[in-house]
């Protein structure tokens, strides 16, 4: 009996059995903080202590200010719209970063001198995380078109008056 080979389903089972997770609280939060290693992953997106958080609100600011959402809905899709810009923004940073990386590795570990567009164009070849990241920022590319044209749609739409009374109730009372 031992010899007979396991569903994969019963596999997974017993393979779940044996996990339990961090049950420390350092590891807990360990675990609630591993997708903000880079921001590629995290579902909700804001600054990071080290980002700067006045440029985030400015690039909100102004993106409400160009579209002018007339309701929550409105408003939500320019907040997503906005986030998908800046992870987008970070991730080509962090591209850049990595090639920069690259490039002092190849330079400081090679006898031969290279021209700075071929040295540019060695370190990208040769990093890991640049393709990933350009493939994740053209995802990015792509949510920021989808909530561009979904916007436009909204947009064309009528708002009800007691909608637009309640977002200039809403303004007035932020101001």
């Amino acid at each position: 009996m031992e010899n007979e080979k396991l569903s994969k389903a019963e596999q997974a089972r017993i393979n779940g059995a044996k996990s339990t997770g961090p049950k420390t609280p350092e590891g807990l939060q360990r675990c609630r903080q591993a997708s903000i290693k880079h921001g590629m992953w995290v579902a909700h997106i804001s600054t990071f202590p080290h980002e700067e958080q006045l440029a985030y609100a400015a690039i909100l600011t102004s993106a409400n200010d160009q579209f002018r959402p007339r309701n929550c809905v409105e408003s939500a899709v320019v907040g997503l719209l906005v986030d998908a810009l800046w992870r987008a923004t970070r991730l080509g940073a962090l591209a850049d970063d990595d090639i920069e990386r690259e490039m002092w590795v190849i330079k400081n570990q090679s006898n031969v001198e290279h021209d700075v567009d071929e040295l540019h164009l060695l370190a990208e070849q040769s990093s890991k995380s640049v393709p990933k990241l350009e493939a994740r920022a053209r995802h990015y590319t792509r949510e920021i078109t989808r909530h561009l044209d979904l916007l436009k749609k909204l947009q064309n739409w009528p708002v009800s008056v007691e909608a637009s009374q309640v977002l200039n109730d809403i303004n007035e009372i932020r101001t």
